[in-house]
């Protein structure tokens, strides 16, 4: 079965993810921001998802890890699932044993090291975990877009939010001042 199948019957529908797809045109395009490539700069052209040309071959690579267009509700609605262990609303998608697996630290001292041990990165399967200065619980992760998209699960406080940008290669701490913003309204 070809992946973008099995990716819609498997996970997609069972969840109403309606709006997440490999090629955002026409339907999700035109509700897009335009997107930019590179640091945020006023001047620099911005491409139209729904008619720039430039979209053609990234689209058609289908990337596994990063190809996906999506919407906030449906990236929500992914979340929601994940932070309840792999079920929303009756439906389960992924086994509570394998998410747990997906989300264990891989990178120990490896991928992601810093000098600064309060900088270094660490990584599950797929996921991003938080570093010793972000906030949030150590059950908490998260995957982060190609276009500075930001999805932070977080089941020890039943939390999940979604920052969405059109700018590939931008710098993250605006994503930073926001978990921290939402985590100090927990309290």
């Amino acid at each position: 079965m070809p992946f973008e199948a099995a990716l819609r019957r498997r996970l997609l529908d069972p969840l109403g993810m309606t709006s997440t797809m490999f090629d955002p045109r026409p339907e999700l395009a035109a509700r897009m921001a335009p997107i930019r490539i590179g640091p945020w700069d006023p001047e620099l052209p911005a491409l139209d998802p729904a008619t720039d040309p430039k979209m053609d071959g990234f689209i058609a690579l289908q990337l596994a890890g990063g190809g996906l267009w999506s919407s906030a509700p449906d990236l929500l609605r992914f979340g929601r699932a994940m932070v309840r262990g792999g079920e929303l609303d009756g439906v389960r998608v992924l086994p509570r044993a394998q998410l747990e697996l997906m989300t264990r630290e891989a990178t120990v001292d490896g991928l992601g090291a810093a000098a600064d041990r309060l900088r270094s990165r660490h990584y599950a399967l797929a996921w991003g975990l938080p570093r010793l200065d972000t906030p949030g619980s150590r059950s908490a992760f998260g995957h982060g877009g190609g276009s500075g998209t930001r999805l932070w699960i977080d089941p020890e406080h039943d939390l999940v939010f979604v920052y969405l940008t059109g700018v590939w290669g931008f710098d993250p701490s605006p994503i930073e001042q926001v978990a921290h913003a939402v985590y100090a309204a927990l309290d």
